[in-house]
């Protein structure tokens, strides 16, 4: 048995293939362990037909979780279910890292850090490297867990083509210390990922922190280059641009940072936020601003365009206060009107979530005109996209859908799939309360090809909002629903807070529809809950309406009208909207209080002309009002609302109200 036989000096390895050919017919078993690297050093053996080879595996997850446990609980007692998924994940499948990690565990507690065995057993293998494999092996780790040929030759100024760069790769793969991917992100660049994380940890810790600072800068150099076909990419440029500045001042903390790597720095943050803003998530964005803004308030000069993109992205995911608060402080400082226009914009937003039109009006023109004045498109789209949810609210739909067609033309030009989704969406649901239901369908069909090609979650969401709004209205629930239900995942995932409280509205009014009432009312919940996370948001009072008429329908008409918040008044000059004013009417008439239901459907007939040209919009409250008619006996009323209601619903499409009609005058009509 000859255990570790890398390590072996070359007369012994000399000694043992003498002694394997010469070897006479006995019953003799020669078992020789060692790294990957003995295949260097023993190749003839290997291919000796009296050799028998065995590699060991990494142990599979089930197998890494079970020896974590019981190396665990022998050394940590009861936090054995702190301790044991942890190990094993940090393990990565290797026995002598998931033993010494459970050591180190049970005297230091869980911890990022490497044990001193398992660092100074993986230093001693990059030592045994030759220089040029040392070096691409530094390389490969300052890039990340996965990197590229191409990359090792930039940071380690090799050539990418030459043969001694592949012929290194090769021995770092022959070591086991990386793996070769079969596929690569970029096309024609081998792509390489380390065998083990700890591996990468331990060659990254063996650079200076000089040369690691100008080796980050390369790695960032090199994948900027690529940004334009993959504009994920911006966000690990941000991050090797960030650790460069950093290893930087932590060499020369009493000099000051280089300027022009500051602002390199400050714009590769903007570009990876604006990245995750319209294609993954918010959170994510909003860290990549914080960061870059703390960049350049620690280089004693505060980038306001950090600041006040932070305060667009923060009114977009509903932190309202904060948003409102850092961009008035921007605008303060009267940077510009690049600046301003975001700072505007923010404010804007933040109008939007509350539901204050008037606000969302002044912020958003005048966010729009310092826009233009500053040659910024998208931020200009993004502006009026605001004001097309004034026109939307308040029913001018023909100038809504004018004003998104132009909104979305402006975002394709600039670039933000996201955005132009958007708007093609809101155009379709005008023209959908418009009655232009084959229209709404298109828009919505094109918008949801559209994002599914552009990669985009958020574009993704909003399409597929735009097409359950349609199967609703088309009476095709159940493709409604599942639709809402990932429109509403999608926003959860992009961190769309206040669109994912529409979105929990949206859902259930589908689910209302096709009788899950249970489902209905969860999803409610869940954005009642949301809409609290962020203070309120404009959508509260029809989730108040959506849950009353849940509750109508269970029959709860109690709980109802405390959902309304009480009975209200009928008096005209209130503040309530039809919708509302339907909804406390029916919740009147289900408790018997028919004359106050009358008076609350009076006030509701004289201001339908206010719902403009929302045509399904009307139909709704009059298949409601016609129902109430039923109640109270009036059939010959009813059958005239009626007859205007097929006037209103002839060629739109909206077969969920066509069907209602039916079961209304059928119920006019009486038994057969």
């Amino acid at each position: 048995m000859l255990d570790d036989l890398h390590w072996a000096s070359p007369i012994l390895v000399e000694t043992v293939q003498d002694l394997a050919d010469t070897i006479g017919p006995v019953p003799l078993v020669m078992i020789c362990t060692g790294r990957p690297e003995l295949r260097q050093h023993i190749g003839e053996m290997f291919g000796s037909d009296r050799t028998f080879t065995v590699a060991l595996n990494p142990l599979s997850e089930g197998e890494a979780l079970e020896l974590a446990t019981n190396l665990a609980l022998a050394r940590a007692g009861p936090r054995v279910t702190d301790l044991a998924a942890v190990i094993a994940q940090r393990g990565e499948g290797n026995p002598l890292f998931v033993e010494e990690l459970a050591a180190m565990a049970a005297e230091e507690g869980v911890s990022a850090g490497i044990p001193s065995s398992v660092r100074s057993l993986i230093a001693a293998r990059l030592d045994l490297l030759p220089p040029e494999a040392k070096r691409a092996v530094q390389a490969g780790a300052v890039v990340g867990e996965a990197f590229w040929e191409g990359a090792v030759a930039a940071i380690s100024h090799a050539q990418a083509d030459a043969p001694g760069l592949s012929s290194t790769l090769r021995v770092l793969r022959i070591r086991g210390l990386v793996e070769e991917d079969p596929t690569s992100s970029f096309m024609g660049a081998r792509q390489f990922r380390f065998h083990h994380a700890l591996i990468r940890d331990v060659a990254y810790d063996s650079i200076p922190k000089r040369a690691r600072a100008d080796m980050h800068r390369e790695a960032a150099s090199w994948l900027s280059e690529r940004t334009s076909n993959q504009g994920d990419l911006q966000v690990t440029v941000a991050h090797h641009l960030d650790r460069a500045l950093s290893l930087a001042g932590e060499v020369a903390p009493l000099q000051p940072p280089e300027p022009d790597l500051v602002r390199h720095t400050v714009d590769s943050h903007l570009a990876a936020a604006e990245w995750a803003r319209s294609n993954a998530a918010l959170p994510e964005a909003i860290r990549v601003l914080r960061r870059g803004a703390e960049i350049s308030a620690g280089a004693g000069f505060p980038d306001q365009a950090c600041r006040a993109q932070l305060a667009w992205l923060l009114a977009d995911h509903g932190d309202v206060e904060e948003a409102a608060d850092t961009a008035k402080s921007v605008l303060a400082t009267d940077e510009g009107p690049e600046v301003g226009a975001f700072a505007l914009l923010a404010l804007a937003e933040v109008a939007k979530t509350r539901g204050d039109r008037s606000e969302m009006v002044s912020f958003g023109e005048r966010a729009a005109e310092l826009a233009r004045l500053a040659a910024l498109p998208v931020v200009e789209a993004h502006a009026v996209n605001v004001l097309t949810w004034v026109d939307f609210w308040e029913y001018r739909l023909l100038a809504c859908e004018q004003k998104c067609l132009r909104v979305a033309r402006m975002a394709e030009d600039s670039g933000d799939q996201s955005l132009a989704v958007e708007a093609i969406q809101r155009a379709g649901v005008s023209a959908m309360w418009r009655g232009q239901v084959a229209l709404a369908e298109e828009r919505a069909l094109d918008g949801l090809r559209m994002a599914s090609g552009s990669g985009s979650l958020r574009a993704l969401a909003l399409a597929h909002g735009a097409v359950s709004h349609v199967r609703r209205v088309q009476d095709r629930l159940q493709e409604a629903v599942e639709h809402g239900r990932e429109r509403l995942r999608l926003h959860l995932d992009v961190g769309e807070r206040f669109l994912a409280v529409g979105a929990t509205l949206f859902l259930s009014e589908a689910l209302l529809y096709s009788g899950q009432l249970d489902d209905a009312w969860n999803v409610l919940e869940q954005g009642r809950l949301i809409a609290g996370e962020i203070g309120g948001s404009a959508f509260d009072p029809a989730i108040a309406i959506a849950e009353a008429r849940i509750l109508l329908a269970r029959p709860e008409a109690d709980a109802a009208e405390t959902a309304l918040g009480g009975a209200g008044s009928a008096d005209e000059g209130g503040m309530d909207d039809e919708d509302m004013l339907a909804a406390r009417a029916e919740v009147a008439a289900a408790q018997g209080r028919w004359d106050e239901a009358e008076e609350f459907w009076a006030v509701t007939m004289r201001r339908l002309p206010d719902l403009g040209e929302a045509r399904l919009l009307r139909a709704d409250i009059l298949l409601r009002y016609a129902d109430f008619l039923a109640q109270t006996h009036r059939g010959t009323d009813a059958a005239t609302v009626l007859q205007e209601l097929e006037r209103l619903l002839d060629g739109s499409g909206g077969y969920l109200y066509e069907r209602r009609l039916g079961e209304l005058r059928t119920g006019l009509a009486g038994p057969a």
